[in-house]
């Protein structure tokens, strides 16, 4: 086989241009596994926030709750403390919910 010019020019090109496809596949993959870990970074976020909001809630829920075990010797809970554990129960099962 006789290895011409414009046999030579021709196989730069083609290797020029399947360098291109193996870039762009490159940049293709990177992009979107770069978007995928994106997304998932947004969802573990909202877990954290759900989770630290469930900690607010059973923390406020526990002290109110102490509260009330020291208001027994009344007979009744106070109304705002009952108001208070019933939100926050609330506020718990639709965290759990999400």
């Amino acid at each position: 086989m006789k290895w011409t010019i414009g046999r030579k020019i021709f196989l730069m090109g083609m290797g020029i241009v399947i360098a291109f496809v193996v870039l762009a596949s490159n940049a293709h993959w990177s992009n979107s596994t770069i978007s995928n870990r994106w997304n998932e970074a947004g969802l573990r976020m909202r877990q954290i926030d759900t989770t630290y909001e469930m900690l607010l809630a059973n923390t406020e829920l526990v002290l109110t709750a102490m509260d009330a075990i020291i208001d027994r010797n009344d007979g009744k809970i106070n109304d705002e403390r009952a108001d208070i554990i019933n939100s926050k129960i609330e506020m718990g099962a639709a965290l759990l919910k999400r």
